[in-house]
């Protein structure tokens, strides 16, 4: 994995860096897809994962929502108070504040969403946009994200929508084991549709 610090990032963005590229995010839900799908099935086409599909999507945003699987609230508080802010030279006392902010910041996904979709569909210009952003997404650099969706386009819903959607379809109200059941079970089945 490779970071990049050109922008900075919250003391607690190593932990969503880390579910989200590696456990339980793309580096498990490819190598669960080549095991099972091409594998075990020989489905050879699953080998590819074209970006701009529906399973690309899916992968993208089950990779995002693999940060709440793995921390509750009460351990993500846990991690970065005893662990994180000590490494990085913060007062611990600050910790319990910094995650509540950083999970209210998570419940703006879909507005930025919502905000992602007038802007593709031309309902807003790029300067509405950006100021959408910024008052409605709390966002501090708009014109990244804008960049991002100007290369991406739709894709770029998976890091919100997409986000909001997969985690209630893993079922943030179930029992531990059965998220991780339904996390899996969506793996595999490649889109974001209710798992049977």
């Amino acid at each position: 994995m490779a970071v990049n610090t050109q922008w900075p990032l919250p003391v607690d963005r190593v932990l969503d860096l880390a579910c989200h590229e590696g456990y339980p995010g793309h580096h498990v839900i490819n190598s669960l897809r080549d095991q099972h799908l091409v594998g075990r099935n020989g489905w050879i086409e699953a080998a590819p994962l074209l970006t701009f599909s529906p399973p690309g999507f899916a992968n993208e945003a089950l990779a995002s929502a693999a940060p709440r699987l793995v921390f509750t609230d009460a351990a993500r508080l846990r991690v970065v108070r005893d662990e994180l802010f000590p490494l990085a030279g913060l007062d611990p006392v600050g910790a319990e504040r910094h995650v509540q902010i950083s999970l209210a910041l998570a419940r703006l996904d879909g507005r930025t969403a919502e905000i992602t979709r007038a802007y593709l569909t031309g309902e807003r210009d790029v300067g509405a946009t950006t100021e959408a952003f910024r008052t409605s997404a709390a966002m501090d650099r708009p014109e990244a994200t804008l960049q991002f969706i100007d290369g991406y386009r739709a894709y770029a819903t998976a890091y919100s929508g997409g986000r909001a959607t997969a985690w209630q379809l893993v079922g943030p109200d179930r029992p531990d084991a059965e998220r991780w059941q339904r996390y899996r079970a969506l793996m595999l089945q490649g889109r974001l549709s209710d798992v049977r």
